[in-house]
């Protein structure tokens, strides 16, 4: 966690008293990364008059490498049956990985009734209203699509990208509580 400061003011000193009180206000743009930051240390910005503001607003930068996401993405979908044919295929495992048009590419190992790899492209979206992640537009890619085309198993390729997309959500909303925690006791 780096907090980033970006402004620091001081509001009006009230004396009462043997009690000085006065408004602090600090910027932050803190970046979460599940990586070490490798950022130079700077001075901290020049102290301002600022005007207090009630409430708090609060955005967080984070950043996290392929290597987290894939394991994040094992723990919440591994195990995860999928049915075809009356049998269970089950998701061992998933990698993420970027492409170069704004998709990412989640490799999919299942074993079960038959045991392969799904290379599926998806469209990862931010929901900060309900506080998910989750992958959108989710296509197999050209290599996969060809397979499954010659095979059987094409009738159920609209069925396998449902439940994945329905599985493709990520609520991070205890990661916030557990950020908040710690900036809180920083």
């Amino acid at each position: 966690l780096w907090l980033n400061p970006s402004a620091i003011g001081l509001g009006e000193i009230k004396l009462n008293d043997t009690r000085v009180s006065f408004p602090l206000n600090l910027e932050f743009s803190p970046v979460l990364s599940s990586d070490p930051l490798k950022i130079p240390p700077r001075p901290l910005p020049n102290l301002t008059n600022l005007k207090p503001q009630k409430g708090l607003d609060f955005s967080l930068d984070t950043k996290m490498s392929f290597d987290s996401l894939s394991s994040i993405a094992t723990q919440l979908i591994s195990g995860k049956p999928f049915v075809v044919k009356r049998k269970k295929i089950f998701i061992d495992r998933v990698d993420i990985t970027g492409s170069n048009d704004h998709r990412i590419i989640l490799k999919i190992l299942f074993s079960g009734f038959q045991r392969g790899t799904l290379y599926v492209l998806a469209e990862p979206f931010l929901n900060d209203s309900i506080q998910t992640l989750e992958f959108r537009r989710m296509d197999f890619d050209v290599e996969t699509r060809n397979v499954l085309l010659k095979s059987a198993k094409w009738l159920f390729r609209a069925r396998i990208l449902e439940k994945m997309q329905q599985y493709a959500v990520f609520d991070y909303s205890k990661l916030l509580v557990e950020v908040k925690k710690e900036i809180n006791h920083s």
